[in-house]
């Protein structure tokens, strides 16, 4: 067993609602304990990985093939326990009472995102346009079709994995010509050595979000979905339907509210504006 300590205020069961919430946990699963699992196929290496709250620490349990120091990593950027939760309340606290308001009720949550920054283009590639039902369904499809398996856990499949397969075998699952075009072809120019994302969400953001753009199959939301779960504090998808219908129940609005809208009443959450729409999507699958 090994141990990340963690900040605070922070709370794994609070960080484990949304993952718990969706309509499918397809890969990051939560158990009950509060216990987060997933397989993982990282680097050619393949395992599972379970994380559990300790009294001041993460108590992680790698299984497999995959390497301590780099998995224990991964698993930090993804629970998001770099974040400055502190500074994020108490800029709210002066900036925003309805935020500080969201904060203060789901006090100690972070963001729980992907393990990859190909995981999360894919997955914010599949999430394009359709509800996030079907959106679930469709990422089912490609993990059955193409990932692997530990102890019966599936795994997200590795670049390398998806790149190999026909266009054809996804329009048969119910994916569209050109989504289907746009996830294998983004698989085979990683795979092939024509695409390093770590170099695209490294550069400054709006430089981050100009290069992404270019490539076939990547919006605005798309690339702030992407550099959002990369970690960038910018990140701001401003016409994703979740947030404009949570800015309107929140903010107590008439209308749902428009992508413009939107920016300009989140100016004041700058420098948090992906932590203050993560609270968002949090705050509005909360039927309570």
């Amino acid at each position: 067993m090994h141990q990340i300590a963690y900040p605070q205020p922070y709370s794994l069961e609070m960080s484990l609602k949304r993952v718990q919430d969706m309509p499918r946990q397809v890969i990051g699963r939560v158990e009950p304990g509060p216990v987060y699992v997933r397989a993982l196929e990282h680097a050619g290496r393949l395992g599972l990985v379970r994380v559990r709250p300790g009294p001041d620490a993460l108590d992680v349990e790698i299984r497999g093939e995959l390497d301590p120091a780099e998995t224990l990593a991964l698993v930090r950027r993804a629970f998001a326990l770099d974040l400055d939760l502190a500074a994020f309340h108490a800029h709210m606290d002066a900036a925003d009472p309805v935020m500080a308001s969201l904060a203060r009720k789901y006090q100690g949550a972070r963001p729980i995102g992907t393990f990859s920054l190909w995981e999360a283009l894919a997955w914010s590639i599949i999430g394009q346009q359709v509800n996030v039902s079907f959106a679930y369904s469709l990422k089912e499809t490609l993990v059955r079709l193409c990932g692997a398996q530990f102890d019966g856990y599936p795994a997200f499949p590795a670049p390398e994995r998806v790149a190999g397969i026909p266009y054809e075998a996804l329009q048969a699952e119910k994916y569209s010509r050109k989504k289907a075009e746009y996830v294998i072809d983004i698989a085979r120019a990683i795979t092939e050595g024509r695409l390093d994302l770590a170099s695209h969400v490294a550069l400054p953001f709006d430089d981050a979000v100009t290069q992404l753009v270019k490539l076939r199959g990547v919006g605005r939301w798309t690339a702030e979905c992407l550099l959002m779960d990369a970690g960038a504090p910018d990140a701001f998808p401003a016409g994703d339907i979740g947030i404009r219908n949570a800015v309107q129940r929140f903010y107590g609005l008439d209308h749902q509210p428009t992508e413009a809208e939107v920016r300009e009443l989140g100016r004041v959450w700058a420098p948090f504006s992906a932590l203050a729409c993560y609270y968002l999507w949090l705050g509005l699958l909360d039927k309570g």
